[in-house]
């Protein structure tokens, strides 16, 4: 979860955010990573509520908040990236009696 001014807001990267992101970035070339980060949190954001319902992150407000909080944005969609793009086996113990018989 992200906090911004008190409220929080959820990102979620899923197939559909990859996409929307790198086709923004295809039409988008000119623009700075600056922006590309503000336009990555705010489609993290709508995936969220997508699946989680909400209210996502308004581009035009992040804009007005001061330099510091880009930084925690931009660590925030790093971590749930992350997050969201790996893949967690859980495995059993298997506890054998014999395992002394198997061995010979």
């Amino acid at each position: 979860m992200l906090n911004i001014n008190g409220k929080e807001y959820g990102l979620l990267y899923t197939v559909w955010a990859h996409c929307e992101f790198n086709d923004w970035v295809v039409k988008n070339g000119e623009r700075s990573y600056v922006s590309a980060i503000i336009q990555k949190a705010v489609i993290m954001s709508k995936a969220y509520c997508d699946v989680n319902g909400g209210t996502s992150l308004n581009p035009k407000e992040l804009m007005t908040l001061p330099k510091y909080v880009f930084d925690e944005i931009a660590v925030a969609i790093e971590e749930q990236e992350k997050a969201d793009s790996e893949r967690t086996v859980e495995t059993k113990e298997v506890k054998s009696k014999n395992a002394k018989g198997s061995a010979k």
